[in-house]
C-alpha cells in the first residue's frame, strides 16, 4: 500500500489493516514526526502491525534531495493500493490505474469553512467529473483509523470486486473525458494540476455549452 501526504489517522488506519504487508507513508511536509509516532505506537502494541515493513519519505526531504523529482509517481507504479488526501494526486491514481482511496480530516474551523463556502458533492476530481463516487471518500468525521483500515481491507482482498470495479470506472470515464488522447501519455507528459485544470474546464465548457439557450433562427 503507498499513503500520500498522509496523516497520524491515516497512518493509524492502514496500521489496522489485515491485509497489509508493506506501506510507504509519504508525509505531508511537517508532520513526519508526527507519523513516526504513530507508527512506532502502532508497531509496538499490535503484532499485527509489527508485521508491516514500514517506509516513511519526508515530501519536503525527497524534493530538496531529488530536485523536486515526482515522489509521488516514483512509488504510485508499484504499489496495489493508493491512500490519498484529496487533491491531484487522486487523478493522478487514476490514470496510473492505481486503485486509491480518499481520506482526509481537517480541524474543525475548516471545516466549517468548507462546509460553508464549498457546494460540491465531492472532493475527488474523478468523482467531481463522473458526478457519482467511484473512488471512496473518508472526509472529516468518517476519516477514522477503522474506518481507512476497514476500506484498505476491503480493496486489498482478492475475492472482493471493489479494487476492479473502480478500474473498471474509472476507464470509462477517462476515455469519456479524454476521448483522442492516451490517458498514459497524458500522464507522463503534464503536470498533475495541469491535467485537473484541463479536465475541470473542459467538463465546465460542456455544462455551461449544454446550458445555454439555442438562438431560433430568423
Amino acid at each position: 500500500a503507498e499513503v500520500l501526504r498522509v496523516g497520524p489517522a491515516i497512518a493509524a488506519g492502514v496500521l489496522r489493516s489485515s491485509r497489509v504487508r508493506s506501506a510507504t507513508f509519504v508525509a505531508a511536509d511537517g508532520i513526519e514526526q508526527l507519523v513516526h509516532n504513530v507508527v512506532y505506537r502502532a508497531k509496538t502494541s499490535s503484532s499485527s502491525s509489527a508485521r508491516i515493513s514500514v517506509q516513511i519519505v519526508s515530501q519536503m526531504e525527497h524534493n530538496a534531495e531529488k530536485g523536486g523529482a515526482d515522489l509521488a509517481r516514483s512509488v504510485m507504479r508499484t504499489s496495489a493500493l493508493c491512500v490519498a488526501t484529496s487533491g491531484t494526486v487522486v487523478l493522478e491514481a487514476a490514470l496510473s490505474g492505481t486503485p486509491v482511496i480518499c481520506a482526509y480530516d481537517a480541524d474543525w474551523l475548516t471545516r466549517l469553512a468548507i462546509r460553508r463556502r464549498v457546494r460540491l458533492r465531492f472532493a475527488s476530481i474523478p468523482n467531481i467529473l463522473a458526478n457519482r463516487d467511484i473512488i471512496p471518500e473518508l472526509l472529516f468525521e468518517r476519516c477514522r483509523p477503522e474506518n481507512v483500515s476497514h476500506l484498505v481491507d476491503s480493496y486489498l482482498d482478492e475475492t472482493s470486486s471493489a479494487a476492479a470495479d473502480q478500474k473498471r470506472a474509472l476507464t470509462n470515464l477517462l476515455s469519456d473525458v479524454l476521448p483522442h488522447e492516451s490517458s498514459s501519455a497524458l500522464s507522463a507528459a503534464m503536470l498533475p494540476s495541469e491535467l485537473a485544470a484541463r479536465l475541470i474546464l473542459d467538463k465546465m465548457r460542456a455544462i455551461h455549452g449544454a446550458q445555454r439557450p439555442q438562438k431560433s433562427a430568423s
